[in-house]
Parts: C-alpha cells; sequence; structure tokens
C-alpha cells in the first residue's frame, strides 16, 4: 500500500505511474461528472482562482484557529482546490521521474506533457457525457473508450 509521496513515487518507473494516475484520473472523471464541473468551472475562471491562492494562504497562517471552529464554504473550496493543485504536482513529479528514468521521452516540456494528458482525458470524458446517447446508440463501450484513451497517453509519452 502506497501510503506516502516517497512511497508513490519508488513503488514505480515515471511511465508506470503517469499511466496509473491516468487511469485513476479518468476513472474518477467518469464516477463524479458533479466534481468534474465544478473543478471546470473553478480553473477556468481566473477571479475565482485567485481568490481561491488568497483564501488558501490566508488559511495557512491561521490554521490552528480554523480547526478549532466551524468550517466555512469558503474553507471547503480553498481545500479542494488545494487538493488538486496538490494532485497536479504529483503528476509532475511522475512526468519529472520517467523523463529522468528514461521511460518517457517526449520534445514537450513536464507541465506542456501534463496538461496534453490532462486535456485529452477530460475531453473524452466530457464528450463522453455530453454524447452519452449516440454512445449508447453506436454501443461505444466506456472500457473500450478507457482503453483506447489511456493508449493515446501511451503514445504522448513516447514523442
Amino acid at each position: 500500500m502506497v501510503t506516502t509521496e516517497d512511497d508513490f513515487l519508488s513503488s514505480a518507473t515515471g511511465r508506470e505511474l503517469v499511466l496509473k494516475l491516468s487511469e485513476d484520473y479518468f476513472n474518477s472523471l467518469l464516477r463524479f461528472p458533479l466534481g468534474f464541473e465544478i473543478a471546470r468551472r473553478f480553473m477556468t475562471n481566473e477571479e475565482i482562482n485567485a481568490l481561491v491562492g488568497q483564501i488558501i494562504q490566508k488559511q495557512s497562517k491561521g490554521k490552528d484557529k480554523r480547526e478549532k471552529k466551524k468550517r466555512s464554504m469558503e474553507d471547503v473550496i480553498a481545500d479542494y482546490m488545494d487538493q488538486i493543485w496538490r494532485y497536479e504536482e504529483y503528476w509532475k513529479k511522475a512526468v519529472k521521474k520517467g523523463i529522468d528514468d528514461g521511460t518517457i521521452s517526449s520534445n514537450l516540456t513536464v507541465d506542456q506533457l501534463l496538461l496534453y494528458i490532462m486535456v485529452l482525458i477530460s475531453g473524452v470524458i466530457d464528450h463522453m457525457q455530453m454524447r452519452r446517447i449516440p454512445f449508447e446508440q453506436v454501443k461505444l463501450d466506456y472500457n473500450k473508450t478507457r482503453e483506447i484513451t489511456l493508449s493515446l497517453v501511451e503514445n504522448l509519452l513516447r514523442n
């Protein structure tokens, strides 16, 4: 069982970690469409994004006080966004590890590669949700779609 960031990073090659994170990301977006929509709203709104950054900074200064009182919606939202940003840091470390250990070869920077992977996966999930009826009509299997999407991610790791 992976319990710490060090355990996570030492558990496999960078490529294996990125593919595992990609599969987990695909599955979570498919299972929790509301979370996907909330994240989209926050990440596409610069004002909200800046506000959340300010809230997180304020929270870190008064963390002991915050834990003793009732949590506000502001705290919940800030914690949610902080978790998303921390998750992205895991991705970056996994991609960097793959480049360093030679299991990922790409002309893209770590940030560019990560962004392409996330855009690919979230775009596929977005269309799966938006086109649910056509998916069912043509009998397009979600497992097959996940398999194809992850193979495209794998190809990105070799460019």
